[in-house]
Parts: C-alpha cells; structure tokens; sequence
C-alpha cells in the first residue's frame, strides 16, 4: 500500500521493521521527513534523545540548492539484527545515503553496497542523561563519544523505481558506541544520469546504454527509447 504524503519527497513505501514479531513494519510519516541540508541544526539525531548537530557547519559535500531527506532514528533499534530493517521504494530515481556515526560498528550490508564519503563528519551536541555520564566516565569512554562524528556513507548504485529495496540494521551491542543509522535521499535532478551498476551493464551489451532520469536525450548519435514513465534509455550507436 502507498504511504500517503510522500510523493513529495518521491517516496512510494518506507517501512521500519523491528523484532522479529513486526512483519508489517511501521510506516514513516510525511510529517517526520525533513530537508536535512537546510534542518540539521534543528532535528533531533534519534528519538527519545536530545542530541543534534552543531549547527553553522557544512553538511557534507552537499550543493546549497540540494533537497536532502532524511527522519530522525530510532534510539532504541540498534540492537536489531535482521537483514530487512528498512524496506524503501521510490517514485524517481534516487541517491541513497546512510548518517553513522563513526564509533559505531559498520555492519557488512553497508560495506558491500555503501562508500563513505570523502568529507568529513559533522560534529555533535551530545546531551547525555546523567546515568549515561556516569556510564561514559566508568567506561572511560566519554572522550571518544564527545570527538565522534556523524559521517555519509554513499550508496554505490542509484535506486530506481518500481525496486523494493531493503537495508539491513546497524547490528550493535554497545549502547554507548552503537547508534541506529538515519536513511537519507536526494532525488536525481532531470537529465542526470541515472547508475544503475550491473543492470546498467547489461542492457549495454556490444555498444554502450547509459540511463538518464526523465527527458529525452538531443545529442548526436544518440537513439532515444523511453521505457515505464520515468526513465529514457540512450544507447550510443557504434560508427
């Protein structure tokens, strides 16, 4: 069923998955998704906690102009492991980021389909609870928590429509070093060229296919095929 009040951020679905027993997932409400280029300074990092990015900083190697979506995480989902946390699917091509924080274990599922992104962190106003300070304190562990970042990790493949795409759960132990990841996007401006990794590959064969979002394709010695509603195919025909 389609998440209604989403379409404007180019979302179909978008559902978190908890315990084992949640089959249905919870879906994510238009009102929670906020522009995290021009919001970050005023949106909690995760539920039922106070701590925010500091804000006047850059936010990662994003453009000014660029709509970036993201909604706060659930503090407490960090301790599942399953490999469906996320379910998401989108109504344009999309890039996809993950925001973790650097002291918290990277789980494999984001290696394998995620790069971090060469900017750096951004940094953090960590509002611990006083039974978290003492935590942090007994466990000598309050430095590396006040000089821990929230990086980008960037996903490797563009998503595209008419994909139910699933990410798999932060998988951590340590309440103090294990945060839950927030899932980002930025839908594909018309005419960018749309990575589409090995399905990309595969519709080349002999010459060479490239996918671009929307829009036909004007340059020379290409040949235009639009295919569903939202993409056209350009394939470059060998001379």
């Amino acid at each position: 069923m389609q998440c209604t009040g989403l379409k404007e951020v180019g979302i179909w679905s978008l559902t978190i998955h908890g315990d084992g027993r949640d089959a249905v997932g919870q879906h994510v409400k238009a009102e929670q998704i906020f522009n995290f280029v021009t919001h970050y300074a005023q949106r909690k990092l995760w539920d039922f906690t106070s701590h925010m990015l500091v804000p006047n900083q850059k936010p990662f190697d994003f453009k000014p102009d660029q709509r970036v979506y993201t909604f706060t995480a659930g503090n407490e989902h960090y301790i599942f492991v399953r490999p469906d946390y996320i379910h998401v699917s989108f109504m344009q091509p999309a890039q996809v980021y993950v925001f973790l924080l650097s002291m918290t274990k990277v789980p494999q599922w984001l290696r394998n389909d995620f790069e971090p992104a060469r900017t750096p962190g951004m940094a953090i106003t960590w509002q611990l609870a006083f039974h978290g300070k003492v935590l942090a304190i007994l466990s000598q562990k309050m430095a590396s928590i006040k000089s821990s970042r929230l990086r980008c990790w960037v996903r490797k493949e563009h998503c595209v429509p008419g994909v139910q795409y699933t990410l798999g759960s932060t998988e951590g132990n340590q309440p103090l070093e294990d945060f839950t990841y927030m899932l980002a996007w930025r839908l594909l401006d018309e005419g960018e060229e749309v990575n589409t990794g090995k399905r990309g590959d595969a519709q080349a064969g002999r010459g060479e296919a490239r996918v671009f979002h929307s829009g036909p394709c004007n340059r020379r010695g290409t040949v235009s095929a639009r295919v569903g509603w939202l993409f056209s195919i350009h394939v470059r025909v060998p001379r």
